[in-house]
């Protein structure tokens, strides 16, 4: 019987770590869509539109503001983090942006080069635009107090106009 529960929590354990495997190897996809959708124009709008559905990526059929995030002081955070090559910087940075977005509305965000990150902030209905601003306002102040509480850094952010789904999100990074 000792060996069956031995053999049960063994599998269970295996079974814990192939799902958080499966949840990393999501958002991964998941960045890698849009990076290579936005930046590498591998896709046509219409194809990033599919696979971004197929991958549960929130924003496709949503209006949406592009935001783009600058840190001030990346490379004393990676030296803070004895973070060589900004792995460790960037997926907390990611961790911290995804779940404020998500804490918020629904979105994604992703890296886009050392110091910029890129946050795409959607919106369920259309809004009066006062509404919306005063939305994504928030949004990017609760990103801007943690980057700061977490990191001790401070940021700038560009944000494009509204657009009602993603067929226009090269356009909106622009």
């Amino acid at each position: 019987e000792q060996v069956l529960v031995k053999c049960m929590k063994e599998l269970q354990a295996t079974h814990d770590s192939h799902q958080t495997n499966l949840h990393v190897d999501q958002s991964v996809l998941k960045e890698k869509l849009i990076h290579d959708y936005l930046f590498l124009n591998r896709y046509s709008a219409l194809e990033f539109a599919q696979y971004a559905e197929q991958y549960h990526i929130a924003f496709v059929n949503q209006y949406q503001v592009v935001c783009l995030m600058e840190l001030e002081g990346f490379e004393q955070l990676r030296s803070r983090f004895q973070d060589e090559h900004g792995k460790l910087v960037h997926m907390s940075m990611l961790n911290v942006l995804n779940e404020i977005v998500h804490t918020y509305g629904s979105g994604e965000a992703i890296h886009d080069a050392d110091a910029r990150y890129l946050i795409i902030l959607a919106f369920e209905d259309a809004v009066e635009p006062k509404v919306l601003e005063e939305k994504v306002r928030t949004n990017l102040n609760q990103v801007g107090k943690a980057m700061s509480t977490y990191f001790n850094v401070k940021v700038t952010f560009a944000v494009s106009s509204l657009q009602p789904n993603s067929l226009n999100m090269r356009e909106q990074y622009k």
